[in-house]
């Protein structure tokens, strides 16, 4: 099973390219929108194409503003260092 993933605004393109060449289907924000897509749209756009979101945004854990029963899956990383983490995204998501 492919893993369907919704890279935020936030997340380098380098990070998009690293998950694709691991096989995964990757949807980034920033090829398809210009910056300053509402967190609301951000999770309704995943919710409704069936993606997990990979994101920097500390704001989406806020459990009153986005309750965990009505968003979809999630992944909260830190931006900096992207070439460190990215391959280990890719072997956390697609083994």
């Amino acid at each position: 099973m492919t893993s369907r993933i919704l890279l935020d605004e936030d997340i380098p393109r380098s990070c998009a390219e690293a998950l694709r060449a691991r096989g995964a289907h990757v949807v980034a924000l920033r090829e398809l929108a210009p910056r300053g897509i509402s967190d609301e749209d951000v999770l309704a756009y995943a919710a409704a194409a069936d993606l997990m979101l990979l994101t920097g945004q500390t704001g989406f854990g806020d459990l009153e503003r986005f309750p965990i029963d009505a968003r979809p899956p999630m992944l909260v990383v830190g931006t900096g260092d992207a070439d460190i983490w990215a391959p280990l995204i890719g072997d956390l998501l697609l083994g």
